[in-house]
């Protein structure tokens, strides 16, 4: 059995595919009984007040300062846990970044090397895999909102971080408790309409490697 390279579990992987989603529309939302829960605000933070210390600890580090600093919005919270968090952030030039720290002063910082235009057509884009909190996946939805997220038919917390792109790319993030590959079904809305789309987990994985797959 394939088995998925070892920097793949030690590093952060920030995915560069424009997108990895494919869309099938359909008129009428799934049942009720058997859609996935819908995204809800993010909940209150694990590490509490503590949060906003945590953020100042990222911000202070050389790699979060000068161009790779955020934008005016900040540093928005895609994941939190007791003692750390990991945030995401447009750069004022319009590069995606993403940062982790904890309350002991240990962070980590990494942004890409150019702006994501928008593109023209509804879709998903995979933004950011990586072992912060737990095994996090940060993405955006472009021309469309998700509303639901599964992994093999089970329900996955959703959770909306916030905005970039000038408004044009709505971020999401979900959670997983170990590393996870495959494709995430993430069920989306365009205007009245709604639609079913994969969204790729960890681009370059093996199909047959031993990590656990949705999908």
């Amino acid at each position: 059995m394939k088995r998925l390279p070892a920097c793949l579990l030690a590093a952060t992987l920030l995915v560069s595919v424009a997108s990895c989603s494919e869309a099938t529309e359909r008129r009428q939302p799934a049942p009720a009984s058997s859609s996935p829960r819908a995204p809800s605000p993010a909940p209150a933070t694990d590490t509490g007040k503590n949060v906003d210390a945590v953020r100042k600890v990222l911000l202070s580090q050389p790699g979060a300062k000068g161009r790779d600093a955020p934008d005016a919005q900040g540093a928005l919270v895609a994941a939190d846990g007791p003692g750390a968090a990991l945030f995401v952030w447009e750069t004022r030039d319009g590069r995606f970044c993403h940062g982790t720290a904890n309350g002991t002063g240990s962070s980590s910082v990494g942004c890409e090397t150019n702006p994501r235009k928008v593109g023209r057509a509804p879709r998903l884009v995979p933004l950011l895999s990586t072992a912060a909190v737990k095994w996090n996946v940060v993405f955006g939805a472009e021309g469309e909102v998700a509303e639901s997220a599964a992994c093999n038919g089970a329900a996955v917390d959703l959770r909306e971080v916030g905005v970039m792109a000038d408004g044009r790319r709505t971020i999401y993030a979900v959670e997983f408790s170990d590393l996870r590959s495959g494709s995430l079904d993430v069920e989306v809305t365009r205007g009245k309409r709604t639609a079913e789309e994969r969204l790729e987990l960890l681009p370059g994985a093996d199909a047959d490697s031993d990590t656990r797959r949705c999908g």
